[in-house]
């Protein structure tokens, strides 16, 4: 198999750490069992990362937030799809805290299924992980149920107690399944230098070597 592997400065519908806007249309809470707890993939590659970034990086400290890094990590090899997704942020604010400690995953149960790996706060030489049944509270949010349209996706939700300034927010998660649509073909974008960029940003593709995966570059992306 093949480790493809692209790196950079900046991340990339999971919405994790992130508060959104609640949208309009209905909302209803279902069972929470839609949200499994798993040990990270035995296949994903979890690169150390800086916790204290040059001073010269501002872009990637926005509402009293440092996003020290991004790290999604897709898996071809095996019998379905697999997303793999990493982030940490360093706290500088009581707002960024309050930003922060929001976590929200959207999925949709028809095709995928969704496994929480660890919310986990680094505090000095302290770590807490917050990852245990029930944390997550799991929501239908219909937004065009006024028109009379619906899509059946899940939003997961956890606001993380206790987060203070200097903290180091760490989360990560995995989606398994593909639409239906694709008919087992994958399809995926790698953006650099986005409205939220991180410090570190890392897209990894692992692969069988006899399956060849065509790409694009625009706007002259890092190498």
């Amino acid at each position: 198999m093949n480790d493809c592997t692209s790196s950079g400065r900046v991340w990339g519908r999971v919405v994790v750490n992130d508060i959104g806007e609640s949208g309009r249309g209905g909302s209803a809470t279902v069972s929470v069992d839609e949200v499994r707890y798993a040990p990270v993939p035995a296949w994903v590659d979890l690169v150390p990362y800086e916790t204290e970034p040059s001073p010269d990086q501002e872009s990637a400290i926005a509402n009293g937030v440092c996003r020290l890094l991004s790290d999604m990590q897709v898996d071809l090899t095996g019998p379905e799809l697999c997303w793999s997704y990493r982030t940490a942020q360093r706290i500088l604010t009581k707002e960024g805290a309050e930003r922060a400690s929001h976590i929200v995953i959207e999925f949709d149960p028809g095709y995928q299924r969704l496994e929480v790996h660890a919310v986990r706060i680094r505090r000095g030489d302290q770590s807490v992980d917050h990852a245990r049944p029930g944390c997550f509270q799991v929501f239908r949010r219909e937004r065009d149920i006024e028109r009379l349209m619906l899509n059946g996706r899940l939003t997961a939700s956890f606001l993380v107690p206790d987060v203070r300034a200097n903290d180091i927010l760490e989360f990560s998660c995995s989606l398994y399944g593909e639409t239906p649509i694709l008919k087992g073909k994958y399809q995926s974008w790698v953006a650099f230098e986005g409205t939220n960029p991180s410090f570190d940003y890392r897209h990894r593709l692992l692969k069988r070597r006899d399956r060849a995966i065509a790409s694009r570059e625009f706007n002259d992306p890092p190498p």
